[in-house]
């Protein structure tokens, strides 16, 4: 690095006892920063300049270093700073929910904040349930070896879900996906099975239970999504940790955030597989088309108990997002990004803690019943959102698989 650079190390507090103390913001305990990074060895703190280039919204901004001392005390709202460390680099923003890990994308329940006394003060839940997860990586889970997967495509039978405008509908797009993602598992020698294998509707509550009969898997959920006309790309949820706030409350606390549900006893797990896995979804996009790991409580992340992730691979209301859902060959690179970000975390979790993660995948036999939920119900009253969300005139029209 140029010796004009300015470096900022972060200075260590005075008593370890004042990192470590709990600060009430807006009904959020929030803890020192500095003790994040003394416990994780994160140093080197530099400002950074984020300049953006294209206007778009989603735009991730080129960060460069600019001259700078003073340390963490120094930095003003609204600044980017970068730390770096063992596990790797973080870029902040003061007073943002938002943060890059080894360059992904990735979203705090609750702002990082300048504390009165000048330093800087990050959400405790933000704290233990995200950064020490991903910055301790496998030695922050449980020795547990996964060994099959349970893939779930989105909506079925009289839920078509979002439709865009060329006509084609989540639930088809979810289907050709899934079955593709199925066919390369398989080929790997990881067991499969999939809450359904054709256009029929399935309860929310009836997946997730269907799920648990299968000990020692991970469950995918696959999706593609609905928004604003600019808004693209791809996303990847992991269940909300108890006491944190979802990513789309905007940082704002709640009472359902105390609920406990029975799929935040595989958290760590489920944030480590959300992040490998949107990597991996990410590897053929656009420079905006990360949206990072998001935090949610959708009703199959909270009944499932195994790690459990939803993924958002794309907008049908973006008109190029949704001319590449409709072919064959985006929605395979779908399945080979999420089937390679499996396949990492399996590796992983194969491993002992800082040993090298392997590829071998051993394959679990079917349980019996079959692979697919029993007895499907025929019939389903739409959500509000999907018929809002749904064009008039969408057709809902078959895919090439």
């Amino acid at each position: 690095m140029a010796a004009a650079l300015a470096l900022a190390v972060l200075s260590a507090p005075a008593v370890a006892e004042d990192a470590r103390r709990v600060t009430q913001i807006g009904g959020v305990e929030y803890v020192g920063f500095d003790a994040v990074c003394q416990r994780h060895a994160l140093g080197g703190l530099e400002k950074l300049s984020g300049r953006t280039t294209s206007g778009h919204p989603q735009e991730v901004p080129v960060f460069s270093p600019v001259g700078f001392s003073g340390g963490a005390v120094a930095l003003e709202r609204d600044d980017y700073f970068r730390l770096a460390g063992p596990a790797g680099r973080l870029v902040f923003r003061v007073d943002s929910r938002q943060f890059f890990f080894n360059d992904a994308r990735h979203w705090l329940s609750f702002p990082l904040r300048k504390a009165e006394e000048g330093g800087l003060v990050i959400s405790r839940i933000d704290a233990e349930a995200l950064l020490d997860v991903l910055l301790r990586g496998r030695g922050a889970v449980a020795g547990r070896k996964f060994e099959g997967v349970v893939i779930d495509a989105g909506h079925g039978g009289s839920n078509r879900g979002a439709v865009g405008r060329n006509g084609v509908a989540e639930k088809t797009a979810t289907l050709a996906t899934a079955r593709e993602l199925k066919r390369m598992l398989e080929a790997a020698g990881v067991s499969v099975a999939m809450t359904r294998a054709s256009d029929r509707y399935v309860d929310l509550d009836a997946r997730g239970h269907f799920a648990n009969r299968y000990k020692n898997h991970l469950f995918v959920s696959i999706h593609y999504n609905m928004g604003r006309s600019t808004s693209h790309g791809v996303e990847t949820y992991a269940l909300t940790p108890q006491g944190a706030a979802s990513t789309g409350a905007d940082g704002k606390p709640s009472r359902r955030d105390q609920v406990r549900y029975p799929g935040n006893e595989f958290g760590a797990e489920s944030l480590l597989l959300a992040d490998m896995v949107q990597r991996e979804l990410c590897e053929h996009h656009s420079p905006e088309g990360d949206r990072g790991v998001k935090w949610a409580r959708f009703e199959v992340l909270r009944d499932t108990r195994m790690p459990a992730i939803l993924v958002e691979a794309g907008f049908l209301s973006h008109p190029v997002d949704a001319a590449l859902i409709a072919t064959e060959g985006y929605r395979t690179k779908v399945a080979a990004a999420v089937a390679r970000g499996v396949s990492k975390f399996m590796g992983m979790m194969g491993a002992e803690p800082g040993a090298p993660a392997g590829a071998q995948l051993a394959a679990t036999p079917p349980v019996p019943g079959g692979t697919m939920i029993p007895n499907p119900q025929p019939h389903e009253i739409p959500s509000a959102e999907s018929m809002t969300r749904t064009p008039t005139h969408a057709t809902g029209k078959t895919l090439n698989r």
